[in-house]
């Protein structure tokens, strides 16, 4: 990590400890509705939108450009939203990761109503990041402001991608987060076939200073927010809300119980945003689906789930 400017600037030369850090991640969350230190790309009707934005290093005394986390964003059969971070994230018993084990090991048929559930209850995979905002249209007040940035599986790959480079293309590892010779990205999205697709986004290919001289960068990175603190443990909601929240959606007649099989979006859907629902004034209002272009991708597939079940049966 780095504690001045002058030791950023110094040890900027070497980024293996970055490629551990992007290694351990590629082997192995923070719900931010209101939060006004984030970034929201922001989508016309069709759900097109473009903005030119640069990834930060670590911020002071951080060790990574980035952090990552798990979430759960489903319908229950009562019509309420589950929208909660996993505590999967560090570590620790979480009460849909454990419901999903029970109900992957209750079938061995993929096409079976538990599986079947399992697969629309399953975490999410999110990234975190410091983030310039270069270009953008619909909000140019935000520009020349760094601000986090939370983004999805589709995007890291791209990161990775120009991290390692490419051996037969003759193309050199980089470090998209360097601030002197990093590359501005082009975030385009899309929607396709009903999802929000990110798959023109680009990184330019020549690399560039992100400011011109070393006292505005140096002023830009002091402006970057802390990663740690969106993961760290106390942030997250214990055992214990999460079951009783959990519970509340759910209204569960068994575990496994086929009648609780619940609908929720696709995959690729928007990110779930928490609003105020419709409900008598004497309720407590429940989350529900925003309409907010955000990055909110598929993670690592089913593979978890059926890695605990293999765990189970002792394979």
């Amino acid at each position: 990590m780095f504690k001045s400017f002058s030791e950023l600037k110094a040890g900027r030369g070497s980024f293996d400890d970055l490629q551990k850090e992007l290694d351990k991640m590629s082997k192995s969350g923070f719900q931010q509705d209101d939060d006004k230190t984030y970034w929201r790309p922001v989508t016309d009707k069709a759900g097109n939108g473009f903005a030119l934005i640069r990834f930060m290093c670590a911020p002071a005394e951080e060790t990574a450009p980035f952090v990552r986390y798990w979430q759960h964003g489903f319908k229950g059969p009562t019509n309420k939203w589950y929208i909660e971070r996993s505590r999967t994230t560090i570590n620790e018993a979480d009460p849909v990761a454990e419901l999903n084990s029970e109900l992957w090991n209750s079938s061995t048929d993929d096409n079976s109503p538990a599986r079947k559930q399992v697969r629309v209850q399953k975490r999410k995979l999110y990234y975190v990041s410091n983030v310039l905002v270069v270009k953008d249209p619909t909000t140019p007040e935000n520009e020349g402001k760094v601000f986090r940035f939370r983004y999805g599986k589709k995007i890291f790959d791209k990161i990775k991608e120009i991290m390692k480079g490419d051996t037969l293309a003759g193309v050199p590892e980089a470090n998209p987060f360097d601030l002197w010779s990093g590359f501005n990205f082009n975030l385009k999205i899309r929607r396709v076939d009903g999802n929000t697709n990110y798959d023109l986004s680009f990184f330019d290919q020549n690399a560039s200073q992100i400011a011109p001289t070393d006292a505005d960068i140096e002023r830009l990175w002091k402006t970057c927010h802390s990663l740690a603190e969106v993961v760290a443990p106390s942030t997250f909601k214990s055992y214990e809300e999460l079951k009783k929240r959990l519970d509340d959606v759910m209204r569960w007649k068994g575990v496994g119980d086929a009648s609780a099989v619940v609908k929720t979006p696709s995959v690729d859907a928007p990110e779930i945003k928490a609003e105020p629902a419709k409900a008598a004034p004497t309720k407590a209002a429940d989350p529900t689906p925003s309409s907010v272009s955000e990055p909110s991708e598929d993670e690592e597939g089913i593979d978890y789930f059926q890695a605990l079940a293999d765990k189970a049966v002792g394979k």
